[in-house]
């Protein structure tokens, strides 16, 4: 239902507003997204019940999750190029580790589809990349979904935004 250029999708009522589309909209009349909902359901927008604190903890874990699977497939720099961090990526560059002897050469490509000849010795070097990688990318996942797990209120878990708090938890890692 649209009315004001307010069109809202999925909408659960909290006790201290609303939780609308990913945003907690406090009950305030003086919030033009408040007003903008009020309209919106005189206009025969549905409210669905509330959503529990578990229930919202539950959907940021999964979100964060998605976001870590995001940036943990990107491409990995190896030698001044791009080369694949896929999960197929991945599972044929170990083959090639558990196939490949110390002295034979293969051919690897990059994200370019640039051929490059690949030792065992350059296959181990790119799983240790890609591990140093993913071993930061979960400590950083742990660390937000332990501060989610503290969080006890709707309002606060529905303001946690997954890609701002991963840049600022991302600034701060120590290896």
């Amino acid at each position: 239902m649209k009315k004001n250029n307010a069109t809202f999708i999925n909408v659960q009522i909290s006790r201290d507003g609303y939780f609308a589309d990913g945003m907690f909209i406090p009950k305030d009349e003086a919030n033009r997204h408040y007003v903008e909902l009020q309209k919106w359901i005189e206009n025969g927008g549905v409210v669905e019940p509330e959503f529990g604190v578990e229930e919202i903890k539950s959907q940021k874990y999964q979100e964060l999750e998605e976001f870590r699977k995001t940036q943990q497939f990107q491409p990995i720099q190896y030698q001044d190029s791009e080369f694949s961090a896929s999960e197929m990526a991945r599972q044929n560059i170990m083959n090639n580790i558990l196939v490949t002897n110390s002295s034979a050469q293969k051919y690897w490509l990059d994200k370019n589809n640039n051929s490059y000849e690949f030792s065992l010795k350059n296959f181990k070097e790119l799983t240790t990349l890609i591990s140093k990688r993913d071993t930061k990318l979960y400590s950083i996942e742990t660390e937000i979904k332990n501060a989610i797990k503290k969080l006890r209120s709707v309002k606060s878990l529905a303001a946690i935004i997954i890609p701002d708090l991963w840049r600022k938890s991302e600034e701060n890692y120590q290896e």
